[in-house]
């Protein structure tokens, strides 16, 4: 019964542990990204960094909850290690998708639906809101984050 129980301890460690990409970010999939200020957007700008992609709407609490802890994330890592990119998922215009960012405080990028960059990610369609993804600095997404994240979640997820 004790080799039982340390095998299987040793099975679900090793599962745990299992950082297998969940796919490789490629800009040449899908159109051109353009964030709600005109500035292209490319994914292999960020080469080297982390990249943290949030799906959010102005409807889902949880989302705007989360805004704050992202902002610090954000600035805490900006031109060293990481950046954030919102996409909001309300589908409206560039202009309202800009108000709404301004009232909610995002100084990171934000892209609008209609510059959805799953095609680049190559993700299935976002089902739940917020949605977070990590790719790390080689351009892998690592991580699918559901629901409501904090800046010490993020970090946490970036040592992983």
């Amino acid at each position: 019964m004790y080799k039982l129980i340390i095998t299987l301890i040793f099975i679900f460690s090793l599962v745990a542990c299992d950082t297998k990409p969940i796919s490789t970010v490629d800009d040449s999939r899908g159109e051109k990204i353009v964030d709600i200020t005109e500035k292209s957007w490319r994914f292999a700008d960020y080469r080297g960094q982390w990249i943290v992609v949030n799906y959010w709407a102005s409807w889902c609490k949880p989302c705007i909850t989360e805004v704050p802890e992202l902002e610090a994330f954000y600035k805490a890592h900006l031109q060293k290690d990481a950046i954030v990119v919102g996409v909001n998922y309300d589908f409206y215009t560039k202009e309202d998708t800009a108000a709404l960012a301004k009232k909610y405080g995002m100084t990171y990028p934000v892209l609008t639906s209609e510059n959805d960059p799953r095609a680049q990610l190559g993700v299935e369609p976002i089902m739940v809101l917020p949605t977070t993804f990590i790719i790390n600095p080689e351009g892998q997404v690592v991580h699918k984050l559901i629901g409501e994240q904090t800046q010490a979640s993020l970090e946490k997820r970036m040592k992983k």
